[in-house]
């Protein structure tokens, strides 16, 4: 069965969702310091790396279509 995951962010906004349905609220403010130009799916506290299928990835500039 394939799962939609939609993740949106922005200071004092995040969130997260599976199939429509928000599983993951946030209001922390927080600001990036330097810009985000990667993407990657693993642990960055040395936990284990993602391994599974991935259909289709997108990332968008806005969250119109979250």
């Amino acid at each position: 069965e394939n799962a939609v995951i939609k993740i949106k962010y922005k200071s004092g906004d995040v969130a997260i969702s599976k199939n429509g349905v928000d599983i993951y609220t946030n209001t922390a403010v927080f600001a990036f310091t330097v810009p985000i130009n990667s993407f990657r799916l693993s642990s960055s506290t040395g936990g284990s790396d993602f391994f599974g299928k991935i259909k289709n990835l997108t990332i968008h500039k806005d969250i119109t279509s979250y």
